[in-house]
């Protein structure tokens, strides 16, 4: 019984991954609650609001506020609340990748959307019945 446990998946073996995100996590995970929630009739005329600050006609197209509204709420729920982890949890962590469907905003990004929307946010994030 001496040595160290050997890993488990080495890195040079094969592994499958599901083929599609939606596959990728469970049907009961909390993300996809989030993402019902802001689907929603109360969510939908403060996102709508959001939506007219923009101009679409101009440069690269802007992330959609909903998207950075849900990363930003699952941050919060999840104790991120740094930008830089955002982002980094943009790439790395399956859940927000899925949340995010493959969109990357970088740290600067998050950052100026809730400076922007802040007031939006907390009104958004109030109790809604």
């Amino acid at each position: 019984m001496a040595g160290f446990r050997t890993p488990e998946i080495p890195r040079e073996q094969r592994v499958l991954f599901a083929h599609w995100l939606e596959d990728a996590l469970p049907q009961k995970h909390p993300v996809r609650a989030l993402e019902f929630l802001l689907s929603q009739d109360p969510f939908a005329a403060t996102l709508r609001e959001m939506e007219t600050e923009y101009a679409l006609d101009v440069g690269r197209p802007p992330f959609h506020p909903r998207c950075l509204t849900a990363l930003y709420l699952y941050g919060v729920m999840n104790g991120v609340r740094s930008s830089r982890k955002l982002e980094a949890a943009c790439w790395n962590r399956l859940d927000v990748i899925w949340l995010m469907e493959g969109q990357h905003p970088d740290h600067d990004t998050m950052s100026t959307f809730v400076t922007r929307h802040g007031k939006t946010l907390r009104r958004l994030f109030r109790d809604r019945s």
